[in-house]
């Protein structure tokens, strides 16, 4: 009799264990599959910092002369060229652009807490000098 009762309990522990293997599988899978592709996105990144160390070295040599055997700038390269500078130069002026943010944002908060210290000394004085007559008088 015991051995009836708990054959029917018994499979839904067993069945709610195939679930939670089910879930856990997947979550698996899911992890490795996100792996993969942080590995994929590693690689690829180091591709491009290979890449960019490579422009970088080329780029160090001085640009050929008329009348030389070293290669001058492509297009492309002038083009990208051209791109890095104009974008080195925008970082500039966002740098500029946080440095007074972040003097105006602590003018502000320094208007913030001294607004905050005349509220909170104007409601002490208004609890000071309530002139409403007392209920006893």
């Amino acid at each position: 009799m015991l051995a009836r009762r708990a054959g029917p309990g018994a499979a839904c522990v067993r069945s709610a264990a195939g679930i939670d293997r089910g879930r856990v599988g997947e979550r698996l899978q899911a992890a490795l599959a996100g792996l993969q592709e942080l590995h994929l996105l590693r690689e690829r990144q180091g591709d491009r910092v290979r890449w960019a160390l490579q422009m970088q070295r080329d780029r160090s040599s001085p640009p050929a002369r008329p009348g030389t055997d070293s290669p001058a700038y492509s297009p492309d390269e002038q083009r990208l060229e051209a791109t890095l500078t104009a974008l080195k130069q925008q970082l500039s002026r966002l740098r500029r652009q946080d440095v007074g943010l972040k003097s105006h944002l602590q003018q502000l908060d320094e208007q913030i807490s001294v607004l905050k210290l005349d509220v909170s000394k104007a409601s002490t004085e208004h609890l000071e000098s309530d002139s409403r007559p007392s209920s006893g008088e």
